[in-house]
């Protein structure tokens, strides 16, 4: 089933969103963010009885009649539901029919004997029928449910447009909300009757042929029957005085027609007349490709609803937004979903990827040979963890967007590559085709057996890594060329898999060899995580590309010049104290080791800078005469030797390293050394929890030196004085957060004179509102806070206007950025005598932080009622500007912002950015050779404006930029290929990136 689906509240009109041209980050962010919303919901619709109990292993489900009476203007469905079924495991004495408990059933009765009732148990969600007599194998069960009430979540009574709307969503699990069944997606029934009376004015549309319409009193009844198998969750009604219009499929040599329905709203059926136009194409393209529609003795259709995104009720697919893609979507669902099901929901890929890659072959089928892997490139990148078999359906994400959609797309378009076009679609042919799975089920490892067959490939390993396995394989790969004495080259090189998750993937790669007289492309197998080549070429050969066409879902990294990393660092302080640390008023050596996992580098000179006002370098410069391949280099004969200021504090100094050689290869390297011996304390008082994690990068990116002092395991600590400031945090402690010990040394660190920042979302709930005498005294003596309420339930703070800390600073607790997402209970305060608010919950507009400066001890204390681990946004750095300013005003510091040194270079040059494809964020690098006006700026494909990087004036040199994939007010932007441009001097020049979220 179709995942592409955006769950409206009920009762809520549909706004219409019609869509024909579609952006590929539109395609993308759309499956990902619908598929999440869908999920959602049903973690929400249904928590037990999701597996096939074993009593409903023993029979076999042949046929259901659902005779229905939704009621618009009291909201209730009412009906009886005949179930025809065959034991296949006797003796059988009850039948298990999966039926919500919010569902009335009035009566179960013998279909043979209407006077015969038949005792049952409703409860669980699970209705037990206890039948007449003990029934044997092959013997058959036709009984009756009588029920009605008000169905949850996956039958809704709506309106649109002023009139009602009735629709039904079941999958994966939902058709029990609406009627009794046995909803297992293993079990299909050969045929299903579906009769539904309404008011007049509306009209019904549901599976297979329309039988019968009859009218009564008012009311109108639609027979609507369904001849094929199908599963429950594709049974489906749509409800509503809908605009219906009609076209026609020819087939078999033009000499037979199918219809096609479109129930539409009216408000807006002449906008869907484009793309309504397009489906008889569709229909015959993927025939051509897979097979004959799989329903064609009956009808396919398009049913406007309310339900949420769109969903491929097998003959009417229902849809909530429209759009080229998602009708080929759910179209293709016809033949990979609905004809031949997923046996369960650990293969829900069988159903998602199959209709995912559809989408594919729809744009390769207009636009033609080599359109599938563009399309796969920009609508259907994943590179996240998790597999592809959805372990634990009753728990795991099964319409995980990245996973069953888009991964499950690229099983099958490598599989393409691998086994051969041909071959490929004469396997997708033979599987349509197959006796044991049309109009059945399959699962990976049957699908599995026929692509063995016919491609004559052991693909068990592929099958493995790629569905039961994490990851995708990240390549990294170099060439040199070398003339022999033949006249020909030798090309050497290496493709080295350098992923942290997964396996070393085993699978063939292009690799094509471009020359000054033609192409060769040669198939590489690589199976090890560092694969070598060789290939002989009269040509010279100007460039070696790795999967130039994309049949592989991976990133690639091409090394063409060196690339260096920092080893190690050593610290010689022996003119000093000799402790191995850099201090105060110390002339200390510096050995750095680099290694080059690049190319080999010739006459290499480092060059050390910094421009940290108490570093003063005295030697700056080595130089080598190469830097080999694989290789690591330390400067142990000539040291960098720099000085501490004696007034230093104690900080993490930042370095950069430049690197250039004799082909004019120049990289950055940036690290820190520590001055000094750590003079900030950071007291882990979070019960245990490991919030810790998220607080110390937001100390470390400041360039302070700290310890931490693990409440959990050392207790209360016992002295703070040392320290030059305290950061105290509690993460989502409730009941223990400052003990009388703690509060004891807490007031004597303030009392002569301490710094403190203290963070947590219940201390205010925990002394002030659940605490003693002594609690309440601390909470306002010593935290300067008056406690108001228990959850601001507001999860945007910023910042007092004008305040000297609070100023421009922001911090929200839901966001896309890592965060603990723990902030569920932050606290209202109000500043106690002397203290000042300046961060406030935005909406609620009441207070979240005060600060306090007592002038005679000179102590300072900063307490916020929320937790910093908790900050998501709105960038990638609040927590850590939010730090830097907290600290700065507690230690009387000013830090001083350290730029990119001067790198001088011989041209203008905006250079690949990397890693591309990238998440969550890329490095873009330029160079000027001179001073002047310098913009980088990004770009969507429909040229919008999106970030501006940089807009200023520079002097000559190499920079770089880091673009964290958002615009510029802070919102993240969606998965897509993207334009950065350099204007500098008047030269211009783009390129693009690919974000993939």
């Amino acid at each position: 089933m179709s995942r592409h689906v955006l769950w409206l509240l009920l009762n809520v009109t549909l706004i219409p969103t019609i869509v024909f041209s579609q952006t590929p980050s539109s395609i993308q962010q759309a499956r990902f963010e619908l598929g999440k919303q869908k999920q959602a919901v049903y973690e929400k619709l249904i928590a037990c009885n999701k597996s096939q109990t074993p009593n409903q292993q023993q029979y076999d489900v042949r046929y259901y009649a659902l005779d229905l009476h939704p009621d618009p203007d009291l909201r209730i469905l009412s009906g009886t539901v005949d179930i025809h079924a065959v034991v296949v495991d006797e003796p059988l004495v009850k039948l298990e029919l999966n039926l919500l408990d919010n569902m009335n059933v009035s009566r179960v009765y013998l279909l043979d004997s209407l006077h015969t009732s038949l005792a049952f148990i409703h409860a669980n969600n699970m209705l037990v029928v206890t039948l007449d007599h003990s029934y044997m194998t092959d013997e058959w069960i036709r009984i009756g449910v009588q029920y009605n009430g008000q169905p949850r979540h996956s039958f809704g009574f709506n309106t649109q447009d002023g009139q009602p709307m009735i629709w039904s969503l079941s999958e994966p699990f939902g058709a029990r909300a609406w009627w009794p069944c046995k909803d297992i997606p293993a079990d299909k029934a050969d045929s299903v009757d579906i009769r539904i009376t309404v008011p007049s004015r509306l009209i019904v549309a549901s599976n297979g042929t329309l039988r019968e319409k009859t009218i009564s009193s008012g009311k109108t009844t639609y027979w609507w029957h369904e001849q094929y198998p199908i599963v429950t969750y594709l049974v489906s009604v749509a409800i509503h005085p809908y605009t219906v219009t009609y076209d026609h499929y020819l087939y078999n040599n033009s000499q037979d027609t199918m219809a096609i329905h479109f129930y539409m709203f009216p408000s807006h059926a002449n906008d869907l007349k484009p793309g309504n136009a397009m489906v008889k194409q569709m229909i015959a393209a993927f025939a051509d490709l897979f097979g004959e529609y799989p329903f064609v003795e009956e009808k396919y259709g398009q049913a406007d609803f309310l339900g949420g995104g769109a969903m491929e009720h097998q003959t009417c697919s229902s849809f909530s937004f429209w759009g080229e893609w998602v009708y080929a979507h759910e179209l293709a669902h016809q033949w990979w979903g609905d004809m031949i099901t997923c046996h369960s929901f650990h293969h829900i890929w069988l159903n998602e990827g199959f209709a995912t890659y559809s989408e594919a072959l729809w744009y390769e089928y207009q636009h033609g040979p080599g359109m599938a892997s563009l399309y796969q490139m920009q609508n259907n990148l994943y590179y996240g963890p998790g597999t592809v078999y959805v372990e634990d359906p009753d728990n795991d994400n099964i319409f995980h967007g990245g996973l069953s959609y888009s991964k499950g797309s690229w099983v099958l378009h490598q599989l393409r590559h691998i086994v051969g076009d041909s071959t490929f679609f004469q396997i997708i042919r033979t599987y349509y085709a197959s006796p044991a799975h049309q109009y059945g089920t399959a699962t990976t490892e049957e699908f599995q057996s026929i692509c063995e067959q016919l491609s004559g490939k052991d693909l068990s390993t592929y099958f493995h890594q790629w569905i039961y396995e994490e990851g995708f394989p990240k390549f990294e790969y170099f060439w040199t060329k070398e003339l022999q004495a033949d006249g020909s080259y030798l090309i050497s090189g290496m493709v080295s898999q350098i992923q942290e998750l997964g396996p070393v993937f085993e699978l063939p790669i292009d690799m094509k060899v471009e020359t000054d007289s033609g192409d060769t492309t040669f198939i590489l197998n690589v199976d090890k995580k560092r694969e070598p080549f060789q290939y002989v070429l009269r040509a010279k050969p100007t460039d070696v590309k790795l999967d130039p066409d994309n049949w592989i879902l991976k990133t690639v990294h091409k090394i063409d010049q060196p690339n260096y990393s920092l080893q190690g660092i050593i610290v010689n302080d022996d003119e000093g104290n000799g402790n191995g640390f850099a201090e105060p008023g110390e002339r200390v050596q510096m050995y750095l080791t680099i290694w080059n996992t690049g190319l080999e580098a010739q006459k290499v000179s480092w060059q050390l800078s910094t421009e940290d006002s108490f570093i003063s370098v005295r030697v700056s410069e080595v130089a080598f005469d190469k830097i080999e391949m694989g290789s690591s280099v330390s400067n142990s004969d000539s040291p960098f030797i720099f000085d501490v200021d004696s007034a230093a504090f104690s900080h993490q100094v930042r370095f950069l390293l430049t690197i250039r050689d004799a082909d004019g290869y120049e990289d950055i390297i940036e690290f820190q050394v520590a001055v000094g011996m750590p003079d900030v304390l950071l007291v882990d008082d979070d019960d245990g929890q490991n919030y810790e994690m998220y607080i110390d990068p937001m100390l470390r990116e400041n360039g302070v030196l700290f310890d931490i002092w693990d409440v959990s395991t050392k207790g209360t600590p016992d002295s703070l004085e040392r320290f030059r400031a305290v950061v105290w945090f509690t993460g989502d402690d409730r009941s223990t957060t400052f003990t009388a010990e703690e509060q004891t040394v807490v007031r004597n660190f303030l009392k002569n004179g301490g710094r403190l920042l203290v963070s947590g979302q219940d201390i205010g709930y925990d002394l002030a509102a659940d605490g003693n005498n002594d609690d309440r005294s601390f909470f306002s003596e010593a935290l300067k806070a008056v406690y108001v309420a228990d959850s601001a339930d507001d999860p945007w703070i910023t910042g007092v206007s004008g305040d000297v800390i609070g100023h421009q600073q922001y911090a929200f607790l839901t966001g896309v950025y890592p965060s603990a997402d723990n902030q569920t209970s932050t606290d209202v305060i109000e500043p106690a005598e002397g203290a000042i608010p300046f961060m406030e919950y935005a909406v609620l507009k009441k207070t979240a932080g005060i600060h306090y400066h007592d002038d005679i001890t000179g102590a300072k204390l900063v307490y916020l009622a929320f937790g910093l681990e908790g900050i998501a946004g709105p960038n990638p750095a609040s927590g850590v500007l939010l730090m830097k300013k907290i600290l700065d005003w507690l230690t009387d510091q000013t830090q001083t912002t350290v730029h990119q040194p001067i790198v001088l270079n011989s041209q203008f040059r905006l250079e690949e950015n990397f890693p591309n494809p990238f998440n969550p964020e890329t490095v873009i690098r330029y160079s000027v050779p001179k001073s002047g006006n310098v913009s980088v700026v990004v770009f969507n494909l429909n040229g919008q404006h999106v970030k501006t990087l940089v807009s200023a004036s520079v002097a000559a040199g190499t920079y770089r930029v880091t673009w964290h994939g958002d615009d510029d007010y802070g919102n993240m932007v969606p998965s897509g290929v993207y334009v950065y441009r350099l204007e500098a001097n008047g030269f211009v020049q783009t390129r693009k990136m690919v974000l993939v979220r």
